[in-house]
């Protein structure tokens, strides 16, 4: 997985990513739509997929209160 600190007390995280695609570091100041890692499959899944979570505060969210959706330009 990774955990990104947004500022402000938000912290995501992105779980379930393909086995060694993950492109950054502990410390890597990341910039909007940029490629972190490739979504994979992991444990007993049936096909690839991401779990995304989101703390406010220490608190888990429901991440669509702060996302929207995206095209479809990313997902080819």
């Amino acid at each position: 997985w990774i955990e990104i600190d947004h500022g402000n007390g938000e912290i995501a995280t992105y779980g379930h990513l393909k086995y060694s695609s993950i492109t950054v570091q502990e410390g890597t100041k990341v910039s909007k739509n940029q490629a972190i890692a490739q979504v994979g499959s992991s444990g007993w899944s049936t096909g690839a997929h991401l779990d995304f979570r989101l703390k406010v505060n220490g608190k888990h969210e429901n991440p669509a209160q702060y996302v929207t959706a995206v095209s479809n330009q990313y997902f080819n």
